[in-house]
């Protein structure tokens, strides 16, 4: 749909093209009224705020801050880049799409291998998280 003004007010849509599809909500404006965006209305907008002045250093800024406070998040990102972390199918079901979740989070290289629906229920408690492999014991 490209018609964001015939869409009721009420409903959630992209306040760009007006699509229903995959919203992605984007915050409150002044007045309470909640934003959405599609993915692709939302990465061009992301792309035109970075290309102003000023604005790039924010990002470099913020992820340096996020860096400085997640070190061992940080060292985890570098093993996977450098392949020293190989990504496995799930632990539960075997599923290729898998989020690597970290049972210690002061060890970034004991990981568990889930899709982001077991990985999810291990979060809420529903199930008991696998046994972790352990990267650090391969060189």
């Amino acid at each position: 749909m490209n018609y964001p003004h015939l869409v009721k007010s009420n409903t959630p849509h992209c306040q760009t093209c007006g699509t229903l599809e995959s919203l992605m909500k984007q915050g409150v404006g002044s007045s309470g009224k909640i934003y959405y965006f599609c993915r692709a209305c939302n990465t061009e907008r992301c792309k035109k705020w970075r290309k102003k002045p000023g604005n790039m250093k924010k990002v470099m800024k913020n992820s340096q801050d996020y860096q400085k406070k997640n070190p061992l998040r940080l060292k985890s990102w570098q093993e996977v880049r450098h392949q020293k972390i190989e990504k496995r199918p799930c632990q539960v079901c075997g599923d290729k799409k898998v989020h690597a979740h970290h049972p210690e989070q002061d060890k970034p290289l004991l990981v568990t291998h889930l899709c982001p629906f077991h990985h999810k229920a291990v979060h809420l408690g529903k199930i008991t998280c696998p046994p972790a492999f352990n990267f650090s014991q391969i060189k």
